[in-house]
């Protein structure tokens, strides 16, 4: 199934995909963090795709 880059949000919220940059910009805003700090615990809770 084809990304639709006109939905802002997360399609598969159990997921985050660091090479996706509207991906990274909802969930840095939706969770106050940097773009490093997000990094940093989605490679730790492993689910780094």
């Amino acid at each position: 199934m084809a990304d639709d880059k006109t939905k802002q949000g997360p399609a598969d919220s159990s997921r985050i995909n660091l090479s996706e940059n509207y991906e990274v910009a909802y969930w840095t805003k939706d969770l106050g963090v940097s773009k490093e700090k997000l990094s940093e615990a989605v490679k730790e809770a492993g689910i780094f795709r």
